[in-house]
């Protein structure tokens, strides 16, 4: 992998992200046919990927993630925070 970054990282929506992506790469790695994360996860405890309990608590996680990122988004009245990629950005 390389590549540059841009002028800022959004570094809360990346974690905000992680879980939503790792389950659509899963979904797209076996072949499921939808996207929806919450679908995917249904669909990978039916085929035995994941166990119930797992499933249960990365519902919730997400459910979590989901509210707080909604939260954020009202409380700055946009849908992102980009953070400073570099030292003079962060003095400015």
């Amino acid at each position: 992998v390389h590549g540059t970054l841009g002028e800022s990282v959004d570094l809360k929506r990346q974690l905000y992200r992680f879980p939503e992506q790792v389950l659509t790469n899963r979904g797209f790695w076996h072949g499921l046919p939808v996207q929806n994360t919450y679908l995917i996860l249904q669909e990978l405890v039916e085929r035995g990927l994941f166990n119930k309990n797992f499933a249960t608590q990365l519902r919730e996680t997400l459910n979590f993630i989901t509210g707080l990122r909604l939260k954020e988004q009202a409380i700055l009245r946009k849908q992102g925070f980009a953070i400073p990629a570099t030292p003079e950005e962060w003095e400015s």
